[in-house]
């Protein structure tokens, strides 16, 4: 018997413009026939303009709307549990966004 919290199977799903929340979460029931225990997505948060990755957060406390609303991606997680499977969300815990942008930034009167 295998661990909920244990990935065997992942599959990477890039945020952007092109795939949002909505789609990662239509893709679920295919996944799960293919027998993935965990998506491993890209960060949520809300990154600089146009941003084609994501890894260039400005605001950790704010989800990107560019790749949906906070209750879309609570859908997305709700919808995996369904299926019994698992969320990996990539984090960048060691830098920001260097841009006015980031308001953490500009509070500390950083040049971007």
């Amino acid at each position: 018997m295998r661990l909920l919290g244990v990935p065997v199977a992942t599959y990477r799903i890039q945020f952007s413009l092109n795939f949002r929340f909505v789609d990662a979460k239509n893709l679920v029931p295919y996944l799960h026939e293919l027998g993935i225990t965990h998506l491993y997505v890209s960060p949520r948060f809300k990154a600089g303009k146009a941003s084609s990755h994501g890894y260039d957060v400005a605001d950790p406390l704010r989800v990107n709307s560019e790749l949906g609303t906070e209750e879309e991606f609570d859908e997305l997680v709700y919808k995996l549990k369904c299926y019994g499977m698992g969320l990996l969300l990539d984090i960048v815990p060691n830098h920001m966004a260097a841009s006015p942008e980031n308001p953490w930034w500009d509070e500390h009167n950083f040049d971007a």
